[in-house]
């Protein structure tokens, strides 16, 4: 090999080795840090796709749970009403009466209280229940069957005090101090 053969061989590995290192340094390093940056960001959204089907599985399980949900909320609504619905009350105590087989000599409701004051000076509304004294009369068996009534009721019932007292006859009388309960809404 002659010393231009030798010139020609090294000028051509140097310009190689000089094209390489400028498609390194001008197309493979910045399409591999693309790549890199496309792979965190592809992972990323895989994570997140993961995530939100997560969230679909528990929303479709919230979602087959929504009949049941409104059946309680009905039950609920009829235990506690949003008004005091005091005639509908007192035809339940009296069909309760009916069923028992016991007389109800009285039954008073009282109007519960409109509000109390807050310590900030405010008005604050006090819990809406109604408040009910109820005589009747009749046999051991058919006050308890009067109280089982009452606390079978759709509507939610407390018995806060029962006095019995009893006569020479055998038959029995019952004093009750109960409360009816309703979600606050004054419109009856």
């Amino acid at each position: 090999m002659t010393t231009t053969t030798k010139r020609i061989a090294g000028i051509a590995a140097a310009a190689a080795l000089l094209i390489v290192v400028v498609w390194y340094l001008a197309v493979f390093s910045p399409e591999s840090h693309q790549l890199r940056s496309a792979r965190a960001a592809h992972t990323a959204v895989q994570q997140q796709i993961s995530s939100l089907r997560g969230q679909v599985l528990q929303l479709e399980a919230l979602e087959k749970q929504i009949p049941s949900d409104k059946a309680k909320l009905v039950t609920m609504e009829a235990a506690v009403p949003d008004n005091p619905q005091l005639p509908t009350a007192l035809a339940e105590f009296h069909a309760a009466a009916v069923r028992s087989n016991v007389t109800l000599t009285s039954l008073s409701p009282t109007a519960p209280p409109v509000s109390s004051a807050s310590s900030g000076g405010g008005q604050t509304a006090a819990t809406p229940d109604i408040g009910l004294s109820m005589t009747a009369t009749g046999t051991y068996q058919e006050i308890r069957s009067f109280m089982t009534i009452l606390s079978q009721m759709s509507r939610t019932v407390v018995l806060n005090s029962v006095n019995i007292s009893g006569a020479s006859s055998g038959t029995l009388t019952a004093n009750f101090s109960a409360a009816i309960f309703d979600a606050g809404n004054p419109n009856p």
